[in-house]
This record gives structure tokens, sequence and C-alpha cells, in this order.
């Protein structure tokens, strides 16, 4: 059983990786700049289990459905042994998810939380400062992705949204002096939340690579650096050369995705 982003629901997670990865595409039927940085590694590991598992299929395929008994429990047919994803959805309570592994019999044991209506209060800061940050662009969205709030936070770098219905939220915060930020909230009645902003830093970016079992360096090692914001737009690319470095030469500040051809290679 896997979770993630703890109350979260595993689902969300997964649908911003698969926004993420559609939004990537040059004919993209929509573009949403915030899904990638919200999927993170964890999301971007469940799709490729899931697609690794059962393919790349434009939509999941439903193998049982039901409800459960007066004891809380359903019981499945036997089914292949495989990976699996449980979804469970009730009116009072938050809906979630959880990855299973079907190995012979198998159980699975998932804890709702009741739903319960409130506000969620948003505080923007400096993250080196630790100042408000006043002006901050706040969009909240639900698990279908619907806007439910925005606005924008006052001179105490606060905000404030309308009563909520208990559910999962995602929020982005932008600015223009600083990098796009997100989080995730769970309203079970009033929720609050403080986001630290970096700001807006012009510098030059040095990629080293490394062979992962000699940590010996690599040259050659084609080098190209996206715009994590804008998926399709290259700001720098290169090889690494005798020094190993790969540097770009121009000075971004948007959020940037790295991505290195022709070795296998980790960065960090």
């Amino acid at each position: 059983m896997y979770r993630t982003r703890g109350a979260v629901a595993n689902t969300g997670i997964l649908v911003a990786a698969i926004r993420a990865q559609e939004s990537a595409r040059a004919d993209a039927l929509f573009s949403d700049p915030f899904a990638a940085k919200l999927a993170g590694e964890a999301g971007r590991a469940m799709l490729a289990g899931a697609v690794a598992a059962a393919g790349d299929q434009s939509t999941w395929q439903i193998v049982v459905s039901g409800e459960t008994d007066d004891d809380g429990v359903f019981t499945t047919a036997q089914l292949p042994g495989e990976y699996y994803v449980i979804e469970v959805v009730h009116p009072d309570f938050l809906d979630d998810s959880i990855w299973v592994e079907v190995s012979g019999d198998t159980s699975s044991t998932v804890s709702m939380t009741r739903r319960v209506p409130g506000t969620i209060t948003i505080t923007v800061l400096d993250e080196q400062s630790e100042q408000p940050v006043a002006g901050a662009a706040v969009i909240v969205r639900d698990v279908t992705f619907s806007i439910v709030a925005s606005g924008e936070t006052d001179s105490n770098g606060l905000l404030v949204t309308q009563q909520l219905p208990g559910n999962h939220y995602y929020i982005a915060i932008s600015h223009p002096d600083y990098l796009i930020q997100t989080t995730d909230v769970s309203v079970i009645g009033d929720a609050s939340s403080t986001v630290f902003m970096t700001p807006r830093v012009p510098g030059v970016l040095a990629v080293t690579v490394l062979d992962e079992q000699t940590q010996e360096p690599v040259v050659g090692v084609a080098v190209v650096v996206r715009d994590g914001n804008d998926y399709s737009r290259i700001v720098a690319s290169g090889e690494t050369g005798e020094d190993v470095a790969a540097t770009t030469s121009i000075c971004h500040t948007r959020i940037t995705s790295l991505i290195l051809t022709g070795y296998r290679s980790r960065v960090t």
C-alpha cells in the first residue's frame, strides 16, 4: 500500500502527473502550468508505475466495484496477481485511494476522514526575510482541478477563503518577484497553511554528470534545460566538456527541468 502527501488522495497527485504529461505535448489539449510541480516525483513515479503495469492506455479500467457491508467490508472475486488502485467514496467522508499489490489473498484497511466544511487561511512569506508578501495571486483548486477560490494576499501576506466543503485542495501562489509555489491542504474544519516564496534571483546553472557506479565524470552528455512552467520551451542546451560541467549561457529564474541524453545519469 502506498500513500503520498499524507491526507491528500493519491488520485489527485496522479491526475496532476497526467495533466503535466498532456501539457508537455506539442498538440496538448490544454496547458496546466502548475501540474508538473504539484505532481512532483511521487506523481511521476505513480504514473510511470501505472503505465508499466497496465500499458499506455487512455483510461483507467474498472475491474470490480461495489459497496461495503454493515461491517465496513467489501470483498472482490478472485483477481489476477497485479497492482491495483482502490478508490473509496462516501458522501460523508473525503474521497481516498490506495495502491495494493495482490499476490494471493490480500486485505487492506482504509481509514476515511469525515467531511467538515471550513475556510483556508493562507499566509505567504518571503523565504529569506520571512516578511509578508503582499499582492501574491492565490488560486485554490479542488480534486477535480476546478478553481473554487482565488484572490490576492493583503499587506500582511494573508488571504482567507470563503467557507469550503470538507475536501482536499491544491493551492498555487504566484508573484512576479518570486518563483511559483504550490501546496496542498485538507479542509476538516478551518484550515491554515503558511507558504514561503523564493525570490527570483538570476544565476548561472551548472550541471555536473557522474557515472553512477564509478562516480567518474562523463564527457559529452547532451544537456537540455526546459522551462518548468512551459515544458515546450528550451531555455538552454549544450554538452558536458572536459571539465564535466555544462553551464547555461543565460540566466533564468523560472523553475527548470533537466534532460540528460546519451548516458544513464543521476542529477543531484
